[in-house]
């Protein structure tokens, strides 16, 4: 379960413990911290560190609120805090971790974003090897 704080993730999360809780399986949220947009900060250690630490810090903050959820819900989960590009670290922590599947709430990207970039989402379903579960 890939979570990234925002609304559409917390609903994507709620859906992966409610199969987990069915299946009797556990649950692995990962959030991926993406520095790589900010490479002015690589010339300047200190800067650099600052600015990975307060992501860091964010990410450490949603995966703790996704524990919450699944300790109210009474389902094994297991949070851990990558670095790195989202799309790629998601597939390979799924690899890892031989997950069954991977879940993923879809994030509306403006068309032009998409055409350039793609989303994260998108990126994901097409390097992964097993099925990914995209929640609206």
């Amino acid at each position: 379960m890939a979570v990234d704080g925002s609304e559409s993730a917390y609903r994507a999360a709620d859906y992966a413990l409610a199969l987990a809780k069915k299946l009797d399986s556990i649950v692995y949220f990962v959030h991926v911290v993406d520095i790589s947009p900010y490479p002015l900060y690589k010339e300047d250690v200190s800067d650099y560190v600052e600015v990975e630490g307060s992501f860091e810090d964010r990410g450490n903050e949603i995966l703790s609120n996704c524990m919450k959820k699944a300790r109210s819900k009474n389902v094994e989960a297991e949070s851990f805090l990558e670095v790195g590009d989202p799309s790629h670290q998601i597939v390979q922590f799924a690899i890892d971790k031989k997950c069954d599947c991977i879940v993923m709430g879809k994030r509306g990207l403006g068309k032009l974003e998409r055409i350039l970039i793609g989303s994260i989402t998108d990126q994901v379903t097409k390097l992964a090897s097993i099925p990914s579960i995209i929640v609206k």
